[in-house]
């Protein structure tokens, strides 16, 4: 249902208007100055389309225009304004408004200008959920990107930190007054390594780069890659 904010301080023809509005099916809040209509707004209520008399007490509706697409660009603005007015009336198109309305309005003319001004509105919206989406989806490449260029030298770090194991096992090292330090620091390295897998498992999942569903693999695949990764350390042990 589309929501309207109808803004006239002349009471009766506000109430009647929006009466006339609800019967088509339009939900229609009323508010008789600028002030109380951006009170609406500050309250949190939503609306698609607002229909704004040019000439209020205070601040006017081109005023309020202004400041209400200063909050809510998106939503849709319609001026009525009498036969004297339509310069200040114009003068609100260029502010946004999405067309005018001389005084007494027909009402079906007035609805099909509302529902026009709410057709853009949506298609305004979806628009920019389409922008949205393709700017989530560059970022969501470029954190698949950089999490696989993050993962390649993590992988040769905790290898040669296996290495590094490998040759404290040897006696001559083994033997050595820093061989319990070496120890310790591989350990750090092995542990600030898995941090930093972790981190880039969530760059994945955040791309897309990680199906969570179970399916087929090929184990020779697998094998390969991890051959691939072990095969400086594995040439140097002579494997």
């Amino acid at each position: 249902m589309m929501r309207a904010l109808l803004v006239d301080d002349e009471t009766a023809f506000a109430e009647l208007l929006a009466e006339r509005l609800r019967a088509r099916g339009i939900a229609v809040r009323t508010a008789y100055d600028a002030e109380s209509a951006l009170a609406l707004l500050d309250a949190g209520e939503e609306f698609d389309v607002a229909v704004l008399d040019v000439c209020l007490p205070g601040a006017s509706g081109i005023d309020l225009l202004r400041r209400m697409k200063a909050r809510l660009p998106l939503v849709e603005a319609l001026m009525l304004t009498g036969s004297s007015d339509v310069r200040n009336a114009v003068e609100g198109m260029r502010h946004g408004a999405f067309n005018y309305l001389l005084k007494p309005a027909d009402i079906d003319d007035l609805v099909r200008e509302l529902r026009a001004a709410h057709e853009r509105k949506l298609r305004q919206e979806e628009n920019a959920r389409m922008i949205e989406a393709g700017k989530l989806a560059s970022i969501g490449r470029l954190a698949e990107g950089v999490a696989h260029e993050i993962n390649n030298p993590v992988n040769i770090m905790t290898n040669a930190a296996g290495w590094i194991e490998d040759l404290l096992d040897e006696p001559d090292l083994a033997s050595s007054p820093h061989a319990a330090e070496m120890r310790r620091s591989v350990v750090k390295i092995k542990a600030q390594s898995r941090r930093v897998r972790e981190i880039t498992r969530k760059l994945l999942f955040f791309g897309k780069g990680l199906d969570p569903r179970p399916g087929p693999v090929r184990m020779a695949d697998l094998l390969g890659e991890a051959l691939r990764l072990l095969a400086d350390r594995a040439a140097d042990l002579g494997v």
